[in-house]
């Protein structure tokens, strides 16, 4: 029985109530390859399988069609870049300076899991890497704006769920849970 949820967030509570809907052979074959992208980068097994929680968060398929296109107008650090839905802010932070959208097509994905691998090493680990993803530079130095907690929970249930059935690692099932500002639109400083 693996232990993803204590290795990574021992502090988050999963107390998020998961639902798994069957999303068909995309979002399997979405998985092998956010798998596969992870292991040609040598990402741990525990991040490969954090990361892959945290786009099964943002997309049902974790297809490229459904990166949130919502702010991509933005210029204040909030537009989002590949299935991840990794802001700007955050992406800058870890150094990458060229354009966000060169990171939406799944041959990126290994670069964008080397990035958020980065950010746990650099940031303060997995806590601090996931609130610069849930509410950019704001959250990350507060720790609480955007309902973090609510969102670092949600992440442990996921993982829970995945230590009590590995099978969601690689089958065709999503990991689906209600967490506010997840794919929901919040505004940001246009162009």
């Amino acid at each position: 029985m693996s232990t993803y949820k204590q290795s990574l967030l021992p502090d988050a509570k999963p107390i998020v109530v998961c639902k798994f809907p069957n999303m068909g052979p995309e979002l399997k074959s979405n998985k092998a390859k956010l798998i596969q992208a992870g292991i040609h980068r040598h990402i741990s097994e525990e991040r490969r399988v954090l990361f892959l929680v945290m786009a099964m968060m943002e997309t049902d398929h974790l297809a490229e069609r459904e990166r949130d296109k919502r702010k991509d107008k933005c210029i204040d650090g909030t537009a989002n870049a590949s299935i991840f839905n990794v802001n700007q802010s955050m992406l800058r932070a870890l150094g990458y300076l060229d354009n966000i959208r060169k990171l939406d097509s799944h041959s990126r994905l290994g670069d964008v899991m080397a990035l958020l691998n980065k950010g746990i090493n650099h940031l303060g680990g997995v806590s601090s890497l996931l609130d610069y993803h849930r509410g950019g530079e704001t959250t990350f130095k507060d720790h609480t704006s955007y309902l973090a907690a609510e969102y670092r929970n949600g992440v442990a249930s996921a993982l829970a769920a995945i230590d009590a059935n590995n099978d969601l690692i690689t089958n065709e099932f999503r990991i689906w849970m209600d967490i506010p500002y997840v794919n929901n639109k919040v505004p940001c400083k246009e162009r």
